[in-house]
């Protein structure tokens, strides 16, 4: 993880650029078909591909493990819309200000996604989405509980690849910087929530509509 932090300002760099060249790419899609022909062009061929992962990451100097759900539709082959969320089952350890008190700080977050699909093949997908929602952190601390939530806005760019493994099942594996700001935390620094992600899911499709 201490090598990700290193290779963090060029990554972010790279990430960041593609979700604004995913974001100009759907917007040049909707300015190219405008009208009456709109929805005539617009086709679904994928639908409701979603399912559970896994997210490693860190925060705060320490290993960050999340899970979360996400999904999408496809349209035209191309392009994605959908939505996911990650969250925290285990809490960040915070500096303790007594011995008989052990604070921690959870915080999870969703939002919808807008992508694109760079490689389309029978056998494998490679892509980039953007998610734009929000989420909340909050500190407990044992035995006492202080839920005292802040909620904060996110976005995280994503690279992606999708394995098909069967007509209806995908393996995912995607790289993802998650960027936190508009917030301010009273026991950690927004900044290090802020970092690079790797994730794992499988995503099972409910229909192939081609």
């Amino acid at each position: 993880m201490k090598l990700l932090s290193k290779k963090a300002i060029p990554l972010k760099s790279i990430l960041l650029f593609v979700s604004f060249f995913t974001i100009s790419l759907v917007s040049a899609q909707n300015d190219t078909v405008k009208g009456p022909n709109l929805f005539h062009k617009i086709k679904i061929t994928g639908l409701a591909y979603g399912g559970t992962g896994v997210m490693f990451s860190s925060a705060n100097q320490q290993m960050l493990v999340l899970t979360g759900v996400r999904g999408a539709a496809t349209l035209n082959d191309r392009f994605t819309v959908g939505g996911g969320g990650w969250g925290t089952p285990k809490g960040i350890e915070l500096e303790q200000n007594s011995t008989d008190t052990f604070p921690f700080f959870k915080f999870g977050y969703g939002g919808i996604e807008l992508g694109y699909i760079f490689v389309k093949h029978p056998v494998i997908n490679i892509g980039t989405n953007l998610l734009m929602g929000c989420g909340a952190g909050f500190q407990e601390t044992y035995p006492k509980t202080k839920n005292k939530f802040t909620f904060f806005p996110v976005l995280q760019p994503t690279i992606y690849a999708q394995i098909n493994v069967t007509k209806l099942l995908q393996l995912e594996v995607g790289l993802s910087y998650r960027y936190i700001f508009g917030a301010k935390f009273d026991m950690i620094e927004t900044k290090q929530l802020n970092n690079l992600s790797l994730h794992i899911a499988f995503l099972v499709g409910t229909c192939n509509c081609n």
